[in-house]
């Protein structure tokens, strides 16, 4: 079975990065937080059990040297709705099975995705939820109807119910995890690291810690 795992992301310099974070602590440390991230989710591009792409918000940003370690294509499409559904059209084609990601989760290990995949060996869909009610991860092996996306009401605590809801089967559903909007996340981040974290993702959990500490002293 071919298979891929695309991450969809805005491209730095391009589109403002998480502007709920950064309001909390600077544009700068969030640039910071999200080339963290980045690296954590470039080791996925070397492992050889599957494809994997970096979806760009911007036209512009397929050619950034900021993803230069990703093999990257445009997201067309005016909103998240849009893009998502382009993504997938554009590669089910070629590949059994997709797997799409955002930025913004660097706790996903390859065991993950992994299980991700095999559950798509025996369900059309898989999802993993967010603690906010959205979700991390989505995957099918089958085509979605553009009108799951669109009628799916984003940024909301009913993200997750109403996308499964609209999905002609129930998705497989993995380990909740807590994807980054708010400074109060990066706690959470820190503590859903697997047992064994890679290199990145240990780089990235001093990150949070000495951030919080700083935070904390100022307050």
């Amino acid at each position: 079975m071919k298979k891929c795992l695309v991450v969809l992301a805005k491209t730095p310099g391009l589109s403002p990065i998480k502007t709920r974070l950064a309001k909390k602590i600077g544009i700068e440390k969030t640039l910071e937080f999200y080339s963290l991230c980045k690296r954590c989710l470039e080791r996925f591009s070397l492992l050889d059990s599957y494809s994997t792409y970096l979806a760009s918000g911007e036209k512009e940003g397929s050619k950034d040297p900021f993803w230069s370690n990703f093999s990257t294509f445009h997201a067309e499409g005016r909103s998240l709705a849009e893009k998502q559904s382009f993504i997938f059209d554009k590669l089910q084609p070629t590949y059994n099975s997709v797997l799409l990601i955002g930025m913004d989760i660097p706790q996903i290990e390859p065991k993950l995705i992994e299980t991700a995949f095999l559950n798509l060996e025996r369900n059309d869909f898989v999802l993993g939820p967010t603690r906010d009610g959205g979700f991390y991860l989505f995957g099918s092996n089958k085509k979605v109807s553009k009108k799951v996306w669109t009628q799916t009401p984003w940024s909301s605590k009913e993200t997750a119910k109403e996308f499964t809801r609209l999905l002609y089967s129930q998705p497989s559903l993995l380990k909740t995890l807590t994807d980054v909007d708010r400074y109060e996340d990066l706690d959470f981040v820190a503590k859903e690291m697997p047992s064994k974290m890679s290199l990145e993702q240990k780089d990235i959990v001093y990150w949070i810690k000495k951030l919080i500490r700083y935070t904390n002293s100022q307050d």
